[in-house]
């Protein structure tokens, strides 16, 4: 839900985890191979991504997934 995209959308849906639950989900599914992957790359695009656009402010229904 970048804001160059949101107004194409009628509703919009957050699913709001824990950084740690989405990592060992993560991990769990990609393999161990992919902690680094998920440490280095994945975790801080997401934190970067939720923090320049701040897509949980607009959503109209937001999933705690925990």
């Amino acid at each position: 839900m970048g804001t160059e995209l949101r107004d194409y959308f009628d509703y919009k849906i957050w699913v709001d985890s824990p950084e740690a639950i989405r990592r060992q989900r993560g991990i769990g599914r990609d393999t161990v191979e992919w902690t680094r992957v998920w440490d280095e790359e994945y975790l801080p695009q997401d934190a970067r991504y939720v923090n320049e656009q701040a897509p949980q402010n607009v959503a109209d229904w937001i999933l705690r997934n925990e």
